[in-house]
C-alpha cells in the first residue's frame, strides 16, 4: 500500500540559469503529480465492470496534475499506472468508478487537473507506487545559419 508521505510527495525541478558559453540550453518543462487519495480497495461502487472479476481487487486514487510550464501538456488517465513491488505495471483499461474521472485533456500552460483513476489487479499482488508517464516534450535549441551565440572552449 502506498503511505500518505510518498503519496503526497511530488517531484519539484529547479530551472538553473543558462550555462554562460553555452550556444543555447534547453529544460524539461514543470509539471507536478500529486495523489490526494488512495484508496485500495475502492469502497465505492463501480460503474466498469458492473460485477466485479473473481481473484481481483478493486484500487481507486484521486490524482492532480499541473502544468507549471510555460508549455501545452496533453493527458490521459492511461499515462497514469499502478506498479506492483515486482515492478510490473496495471493499467486502468476500462475500470471506473463512481467519483469524478480524471479524462483526456490538452492543458495549456499554468493549467491543473484533478480526477480519479482505477486499476484491477489480481488479490495477492501488492501494490508499490502510481506512475505517470507523461507525454515526451521535444527540447530544441537553435543551431545553424542564423544563431549568433558560438560555443567557446
Amino acid at each position: 500500500m502506498i503511505g500518505r508521505e510518498a503519496a503526497a510527495a511530488t517531484a519539484s525541478p529547479s530551472r538553473q540559469e543558462a550555462t554562460p558559453s553555452a550556444v543555447g540550453e534547453a529544460m524539461m518543462p514543470e509539471w507536478r503529480f500529486v495523489v490526494h487519495t488512495y484508496q485500495d480497495p475502492y469502497p465505492k461502487q463501480l460503474l466498469q465492470p458492473q460485477e466485479p472479476e473473481a481473484g481481483k481487487r478493486y484500487v481507486g486514487a484521486e490524482v492532480e496534475i499541473r502544468n507549471d510550464s510555460d508549455r501545452p501538456l496533453s493527458i490521459s488517465p492511461g499515462q497514469i499506472r499502478l506498479r506492483d513491488a515486482e515492478s510490473v505495471d496495471f493499467s486502468s483499461s476500462g475500470v471506473v468508478g463512481s467519483d469524478p474521472r480524471l479524462y483526456d485533456i490538452n492543458m495549456l500552460p499554468g493549467e491543473r487537473v484533478r480526477g480519479w483513476v482505477w486499476f484491477g489487479m489480481p488479490e495477492e499482488i501488492t501494490a508499490a507506487e502510481l506512475v505517470y508517464i507523461p507525454s515526451a516534450p521535444q527540447l530544441r535549441v537553435a543551431v545553424g545559419a542564423g544563431t549568433e551565440a558560438e560555443s567557446e572552449g
